[in-house]
């Protein structure tokens, strides 16, 4: 139903010009007559919030009146406020005060009541009392016809063209002076492309595929946030396409960073929370988001990132993970918390629709393919997780996906548009998020991977999914001389949430025997200058434990470090040792890797010899295995990885380790993005399995 209204807007008072007698009496300005097609573009609750869609579509009269043509969405103007002007009103950094009396809208340049800007030769925009910000935009072109008002029909922005056929469009604009932002990546997840100088982007939607539009964040600006009470970012918009427009316009508010691009900041890396129930939940915030929040504390300019399986096939809970990282405060501030996609967080409930099985992933966190900057680091986070087909589970969801790792061609296709607009590579590094390990595999397209890559300073793969630490160092080296290096992040959940079934404590220890928790990173330029893996309600300092290798722990069943044919649980599952380590000290390091690590036996102020690094795979961790199958009564294979498990040895003949007094292992780390020198020392056999609970 069509709507009349009156607009009354009355122009600018004169400035007095030069030579002018103060006393004379400033002209009485006419009133402006605005005409053509506006449309209702975007509404914004403060704070940088996104846009939403085209509301209203207005045709104005020159005689002052307006009538609604569509209404998609309904729309109450703020207080009686109309952001309606005509781009002969010249309202930039103006003051205005706007009453409303029937249908009458007077706009005055005697309040102050509302700011007024301009951020486009045909937009303008109103900041409210209550923080609120309203925006019209002049249209000139609708799909079918070009309404005849006097200009050619085709469609700006900004004063940018919008050629025919892009029909995903928009402006990026710089939320305090309003100026388009030039260079900024856009994206549907398919195609990519970059703003213009007008800071306008355009491109063509992939047909039933595009659903959501998003922005590469600048290393010069914040990361936009759901809300100001929110940690979860906000840098898209889903789309919603109209019969009625040949586009469908997004426009994103980008707020620069105090002090421009940080030279200094912190990657927090968060393997597998893998919550399946609300208790699952509840001890992630009450335990490792409490620890991240208290020991964060101490690090500046903080960003992190879950780096997959958030639920455990479990859609129940995807509201509450969604608050508990949306709730995640360090020193009282909100910190963005970037979220990567994996194969639990795959919706299995679809009748094996692999395209919808990210949808509820989406309709919370955003894209699955996309990236941001900060400082000179370029950070990347797709999904590698390629689904096959769907089996049946016990998990609440009682489905979950089969899948492969890898990247389908169309993925490969983004990344390489994606980082075509990448400036100055070979002086910035990359963090290539996913959440199953590379670990150097060449088969589906990770080989492209590699090669896309290569022109970068630095390259880190940080991954999850395996619920142990690993450090894989590449043969690849980045523009830097550096080889590239995979850091796999042990689970936030451990192995699982595992509940010491005799104790009645919670374990907090992986499927190897490393802690739960996360592992922090200290970014200096383009290069990572320090990190520490930090074990969940652990001192920082925690990095490995001892073991005399003749020990048994106790249990129904004998674990012997030499022996080939340990088994668990009641189906008599094998869990390997190797026959070198009978007679040594032997030493867990749980995030060490075979090169940049060294350990040392002393005795006082002798040191006695150097520990050997086992090769991955060479034996199981007996301690590890039997707690999982004597104290906690699993019966399953993931408890006798021989993967992953971090294990030095040193023979002692003539040493017995229980028995030996005034000693101590030294493990020294020599980080190689900085050579910086941390030692982590341990003084104690581990006897018990006290060290695993909490």
């Amino acid at each position: 139903m069509k709507r009349l209204y009156k607009v009354l807007a009355l122009a600018l008072l004169l400035a007095a010009g030069c030579g002018k007698n103060e006393t004379e009496s400033p002209a009485v300005p006419e009133p402006v007559k605005i005409a053509g097609y506006w449309a209702l573009a975007a509404e914004d609750s403060g704070a940088g919030m996104l846009p939403k869609a085209v509301g209203e579509l207005l045709e104005f009269g020159g005689d002052g009146t307006y009538t609604v043509l569509k209404a998609t969405t309904s729309y109450s103007f703020e207080n009686g406020v109309l952001d309606a002007l005509a781009s002969d009103f010249k309202p930039s950094g103006q003051r205005y005060s706007c009453t409303f009396t029937g249908d009458v809208y007077d706009i005055e340049s005697l309040g102050s009541a509302l700011t007024a800007t301009r951020i486009s030769s045909v937009g303008y925009t109103f900041e409210t009392g209550n923080g609120r910000r309203i925006r019209l935009e002049k249209v000139r072109y609708f799909k079918d016809e070009a309404p005849d008002v006097n200009e050619d029909s085709a469609f700006r922005i900004n004063g940018s063209l919008i050629y025919e056929g892009n029909d995903l469009v928009g402006l990026v604009t710089n939320v305090e002076n309003g100026h388009g932002i030039p260079g900024v990546m856009v994206s549907d997840g398919y195609n990519c492309t970059v703003t213009d100088g007008n800071g306008v982007y355009q491109l063509k939607s992939t047909p039933g595929r595009s659903r959501i539009v998003y922005y590469c964040t600048p290393a010069e600006y914040q990361i936009s946030l759901e809300s100001n009470s929110s940690s979860i970012p906000r840098f898209y918009t889903p789309l919603v396409f109209s019969n009625d427009l040949p586009f469908c316009r997004n426009d994103f508010l980008l707020t620069p960073l105090e002090g421009g691009k940080e030279e200094k900041w912190t990657f927090v890396g968060v393997g597998d929370p893998q919550c399946g129930s609300t208790s699952d939940a509840t001890r992630y915030e009450n335990e490792t988001l409490a620890d991240m929040s208290e020991f964060l504390s101490g690090y500046d300019n903080v960003y992190c990132m879950t780096l997959g399986d958030i639920i455990f096939d479990s859609n129940n809970v995807w509201n509450r993970m969604h608050n508990n990282m949306g709730a995640f405060r360090v020193n009282g501030n909100t910190v963005p918390f970037f979220q990567v996609i994996g194969n639990h967080d795959h919706d299995a409930t679809n009748n094996n629709d692999s395209y919808m099985a990210v949808q509820r992933y989406m309709d919370l966190f955003g894209p699955v393919d996309y990236s941001y900057d900060r400082g000179d680091i370029h950070v990347i986070a797709m999904d590698n997780v390629m689904l096959t087909k769907t089996t049946v589970t016990t998990h609440s969801n009682n489905y979950t996906w089969n899948y492969d790792r890898g990247f389908t061609d169309e993925q490969i296709e983004w990344l390489r548009q994606e980082l075509s607009y990448v400036q100055d590579k070979e002086n910035k590094s990359v963090f290539f998020c996913c959440h199953i390990p590379l670990s150097i595999m060449t088969a589906n397209n990770y080989d492209k991977i590699y090669s896309l890559l290569a022109d970068f300073k630095e390259v880190h793969f940080m991954v999850g999914h395996t619920h142990f630490h690993r450090n894989i160092i590449y043969p690849q080296k980045g523009k830097g001389g550096l080889p590239y290096y995979e850091h796999i992040h042990g689970a936030a959940c451990g192995a699982w949430w595992s509940v010491n079934s005799e104790s009645g404590k919670n374990s907090n220890i992986t499927t190897t025997g490393g802690y739960s928790g996360y592992t922090v990173y200290e970014i200096e330029g383009a290069s990572v200058v320090d990190r520490v893996l930090k074990g969940t309600k652990r001192p920082a300092t925690a990095q490995l434990r001892v073991y005399d290798s003749e020990y048994l722990f106790p249990g129904t069943r004998p674990f012997i470090w030499n022996s080939l044919t340990n088994t668990g649980g009641s189906s008599g599952i094998l869990c390997p040792g190797n026959e070198i380590l009978k007679d040594c000290w032997i030493a867990e390091v749980f995030d060490d890797d075979n090169v940049n690590w060294t350990l040392e036996l002393w005795q006082g102020d002798k040191k006695i010899g150097n520990f050997i690094r086992m090769a991955e795979g060479a034996s199981s961790n007996m301690a590890i295995c039997s707690y999982f199958f004597n104290q906690c009564h699993h019966n399953t294979s993931s408890y006798s990885k021989t993967g992953g498990t971090h294990l030095w040895y040193l023979k002692a003949p003539g040493y017995v380790p229980l028995e030996t007094r005034d000693w101590e292992v030294r493990a020294t780390f020599v980080h190689p993005g900085s050579n910086r020198v941390h030692t982590y020392t341990a003084d104690a056999i581990t006897t018990d399995y006290r060290d695993f609970d909490l």
